[in-house]
């Protein structure tokens, strides 16, 4: 799930170049089952990109 998550972002921010890729910092706040679909919220504030990952099946964020 995180991977899906990195990809996503390296590909909306980043051309999909890994390279530019520094570092990430997540917390996993809830359970992901098989079979849930995930939607990835992102936001630049300044030199950093923010994101969080939910689930139409959960409530609230899996990964913020």
């Amino acid at each position: 799930m995180l991977g899906i998550a990195a990809q996503l972002i390296l590909k909306k921010y980043a051309d999909a170049d890994s390279r530019r890729f520094k570092a990430i910092m997540v917390r996993f706040a809830s359970v992901v089952y098989p079979g849930d679909t995930l939607e990835v919220y992102t936001w630049k504030r300044n030199n950093l990109i923010q994101f969080e990952v939910k689930t139409k099946e959960a409530v609230g964020p899996v990964i913020t």
